[in-house]
């Protein structure tokens, strides 16, 4: 059985609405998560910003690993997508 692969045909501006979406829909569930973790009592939403903040600090000394493991491609992602 073959793979299938997905093909769509966007505007520039089709594209960055969809981007913008999706950004919007990664914080409202990145917030969602926090407070239910809050409301649990499990880690309050200041321990997440702690923690946030040690990440990132932490992460400055190994910039070029997180540029090549989070800079994916379209072609690991099976989607072909031409702007018009």
């Amino acid at each position: 059985m073959s793979e299938q692969i997905y093909s769509h045909t966007m505007s520039a501006e089709e594209l960055f609405l969809l981007l913008l979406y999706q950004a919007n829909q990664f914080e409202l569930f990145k917030n969602f998560i926090i407070e239910v973790l809050d409301l649990k009592e499990i880690m309050t939403v200041n321990e997440f910003h702690d923690l946030f903040k040690q990440y990132k600090d932490m992460n400055k000394t190994k910039l070029l690993h997180n540029l090549m493991m989070m800079k994916p491609t379209l072609e690991d992602m099976k989607i072909d997508i031409s702007l018009l």
